[in-house]
Formats: structure tokens, sequence, C-alpha cells
């Protein structure tokens, strides 16, 4: 018997371009498709991830290209209706979406790099989340997650200092300065093994635990290797 559930909307956003954005998505998607039903919403007009959908073979994911405003304020929840979990991809400049997009998310993920104005974005996007969470009276918890960090290096060991000074709360799984990433964008393909596998697992994992993303299907839902819809 289905058992009929509301799936969790997870929004990744900055108002920066660059920042990694769409690889955030393409790794959580891919990894979350193999336990539960998963629905991408491409906000930003460049279809990035719409794009490198064409190329996926993998666990059915669910892709919806949304750039109009009306109509991505209510795309969230019906799509939320029939899967586990909703990712929204919202475009790297500030616009009426992002504000939407924040608005409509359980949990946003703010992708940073290592540079001054990353850092500095990924701030001002989670005041705009706190603001948005103000005014419509509810918690909407946000997470940094660093992007092509490389601990070791020191301009990205001040980044995390500043990231702390700043009172943000960092994810604790990032991605790291691979190449690997480079890869997947152009392939079409995710790794099961490796390093890249192991931060999608960990990704996925401390979103279930912080209550983002449910710990399994609300359904007897299967996945199955097709061509994403479009």
């Amino acid at each position: 018997m289905r058992m009929v559930c509301m799936g969790t909307i997870v929004t990744v956003a900055s108002g920066k371009g660059g920042v990694g954005k769409t690889t955030v998505v393409i790794l959580l998607a891919t990894t979350l498709a193999k336990r539960m039903r998963v629905a991408v919403i491409d906000a930003d007009p460049n279809r990035r991830f719409t794009e490198w959908a064409g190329l996926y073979e993998g666990p059915a994911i669910t892709v919806r290209p949304e750039t109009d405003t009306a109509r991505l304020a209510s795309l969230p929840r019906k799509l939320a209706a029939e899967h586990d979990v909703v990712l929204l991809d919202i475009a790297g400049f500030g616009s009426q979406a992002l504000v939407v997009a924040v608005a409509a998310a359980n949990g946003v993920l703010i992708p940073t790099k290592s540079d001054r104005g990353s850092v500095l974005e990924a701030a001002a996007t989670a005041e705009l989340t706190g603001g948005m969470a103000s005014t419509i009276g509810r918690e909407i918890p946000c997470r940094i997650i660093t992007v092509a960090f490389d601990e070791r290096l020191r301009a990205d060991a001040y980044a995390l200092d500043q990231i702390r000074d700043l009172g943000l709360t960092r994810a604790q799984s990032g991605l790291r300065n691979r190449t690997g990433y480079k890869g997947v964008t152009w392939s079409g393909s995710v790794p099961s093994l490796g390093p890249i596998a192991v931060e999608g697992e960990s990704l996925a994992d401390e979103l279930i635990s912080l209550g983002w993303v449910p710990a399994r299907s609300g359904t007897d839902y299967q996945p199955v290797l097709q061509q994403p819809i479009s």
C-alpha cells in the first residue's frame, strides 16, 4: 500500500555565480536518487543542471526547468507531494526567484569558494534566509557548504576562519578541491566509488540527520536506471 506524505524542499543558493551551486545539486540529487524519489527544479536561466541531466544515466530524477517566478512559487510544493525531496538550483544573481526559493525551503545550502567575494555573498545569502524566516514566521535553517577548499592552503584556512568569525554555520560535509568534479559536469556520470561518492554520501547523511531530507522513501519506491524526466 502506498503511503502519501509531503516531501521536503532544499534550496541551493547564493547571490554569486560560479560558487558550485549546480555541482552541489548534481552530487546531492544523484546520491539521494539511489534511496528515494528526487526532483530538481532548475531555476537558472542558463539551465546548467538541465543540460547536464541530458547526459545523465542513473537512478531516476525528475527535472523541471522553471524561471518564471509566479510558477516557481507553487512548483516546489506540487513536486513535494510526489517526491521525497525537491532540490532547487537558483541563479547566481539577485532575483525574485531567489527570494521565492528560500521562502519555500525546509533548509538552504549556501555554497562558497574561498575567495572574499564568495564568502561575503554567502553571508549575505544567510542574512536573506534569516530575514525571510522572520517575515514568514517559521524557521528556515541554512548551512554554508565549502566547495574546492583545501585546508592545507593558507588562503583557504583563512577563509574558514572568516566564515566562523562571521557567525555562519558551516556544514560538516564539503566538496574538496578535486578535478573529478569537472569530469562529472562533462560526462553526466557520478562515481559510485571513491572520494566524490564518499562526499555525496556524507552530505546526504548530514542533511538526513538535520531533518532536511527524509531518512527513507515514503513509498515502496525502487529506483530504476533511466533518463531523467525533462
